[in-house]
């Protein structure tokens, strides 16, 4: 069974909010871009659901307005279509990074 990819997630301070900062990245299938694949952001430590998201046709997910978080705190899930034959994928220990 394949599993819904998704490439690394890189993450940036939010613009004109002291603390708020976004994650992007892509979700594919078999290397082909993924559309309304339902992705959930949680923090580890606590299960905190801290956004929801569905990757647009192009396969990208934005997640906005996300709080600092502790280094490698949080957990990303992708998740196939309701009747979907493909497992969901887990990306743990992501860490919020500041990018230039």
């Amino acid at each position: 069974m394949s599993v819904v990819d998704v490439s690394p997630f890189s993450v940036q301070a939010g613009a004109g909010k002291s603390g708020l900062h976004y994650i992007s990245g892509a979700v594919s299938i078999g290397g082909v871009p993924a559309s309304m694949r339902r992705v959930a952001l949680i923090r580890r430590d606590t299960l905190e659901l801290l956004a929801v998201t569905d990757s647009h046709e192009d396969g990208s997910v934005v997640f906005q307005g996300i709080p600092e978080c502790p280094e490698r705190s949080l957990l990303m899930i992708a998740m196939d279509v309701k009747d979907g034959d493909r497992n969901a994928y887990a990306a743990d220990f992501l860490s919020l990074e500041i990018m230039p």
